[in-house]
């Protein structure tokens, strides 16, 4: 069955979706150059004070970072 589905394109379910968007997460970390990663750093930082809230960094002010 997984080569069939394998050979039409057709898509698995993810049964850990936290787990699946971890691993982007740390992928495009890892993709990132260091300031980058400072950036993102400082993002993260303030959504952890706030209950890990989405990051809207059009809002953040260099204040806040």
């Amino acid at each position: 069955m997984t080569q069939y589905r394998y050979a039409t394109g057709q898509n698995f379910a993810d049964e850990d979706t936290d787990s699946t968007l971890c691993t982007h997460i740390v992928r495009a970390w890892n993709r990132a150059t260091p300031e980058a990663r400072e950036m993102a750093f400082d993002l993260m930082q303030i959504a952890a004070r706030s209950d890990f809230t989405i990051i809207d960094e059009d809002e953040v002010s260099d204040d806040e970072v």
